[in-house]
């Protein structure tokens, strides 16, 4: 696990031990609703805002007492307090005009998170479906296994795409749209401090987004979906 901190550290310009040092401890915040996250999963959470706020060593020790406030309540995220924020099924968000649906996970969703330790060895994972007009007729690329940050680069997406593409016109399968899924291997929190509260989600990134309208361009007359599965339970997902 150390290999990929190690890894990611080099590229955000930051000390792997500052940067181990100062995240703060696991116990220095109060779970009343359990459980406490495996410290490598809490690692990648704060390793994750760190590459996001593009923060360096001068300021990190700031940055992450910022982010959540030591002795903070937090409470990992279930549908059910999704549900609680708003229904989900009328849930989506909007992000810089482009519309992000959450769902809950269903059986897929949950099968493919558990291919991955996600508390020992929390490091992205992505695979393509091909999903046809009847029901059940689904082409599944193998599971892409990534490091802390990424999975893989737009070439690599295409190529995989366009081998289940042809595997699935072979098959005669008729395509109705073609999924990248990817996992987030990271958390999301509800956390609150002297009565401020902040919930902390994990939806798609610009350059999920970035990558799906690439992506569509060359496969138009297909409908595409890019979505980010979490461990909390949804999942994001954004169609072109």
């Amino acid at each position: 696990m150390i290999y990929y901190f190690k890894k990611i550290s080099n590229k955000l310009n930051f000390n792997l031990k500052h940067y181990l040092k100062q995240i703060p401890a696991v116990e220095d915040f109060y779970w009343p609703l359990g459980p406490s996250p495996s410290f490598n999963l809490w690692a990648r959470f704060w390793l994750c805002n760190i590459k996001q706020n593009n923060y360096n060593n001068s300021h990190l020790l700031h940055n992450i007492n910022t982010i959540i406030p030591k002795k903070s309540i937090l409470i990992n995220l279930t549908p059910q307090i999704y549900n609680q924020i708003a229904p989900l099924s009328k849930r989506s968000i909007n992000n810089n005009n482009n519309q992000i649906t959450i769902k809950y996970n269903l059986k897929y969703e949950i099968d493919f998170l558990s291919k991955v330790d996600l508390h020992q060895n929390p490091i992205e994972s992505m695979q393509i479906r091909i999903l046809g007009v009847i029901k059940d007729q689904i082409i599944c690329s193998k599971i892409i296994y990534g490091n802390l940050t990424g999975v893989s680069s737009l070439s690599q997406i295409s190529n995989i795409i366009k081998l289940n593409i042809k595997n699935a016109k072979t098959q005669g399968l008729i395509i109705d749209k073609i999924e990248i899924n990817h996992i987030h291997p990271t958390l999301e929190l509800f956390s609150m401090n002297d009565h401020k509260y902040q919930y902390i989600f994990s939806t798609l990134s610009k350059s999920d987004i970035e990558i799906a309208k690439s992506i569509k361009a060359s496969v138009d007359k297909y409908s595409l979906v890019m979505k980010a599965i979490i461990p909390s339970g949804v999942n994001y997902s954004f169609s072109i």
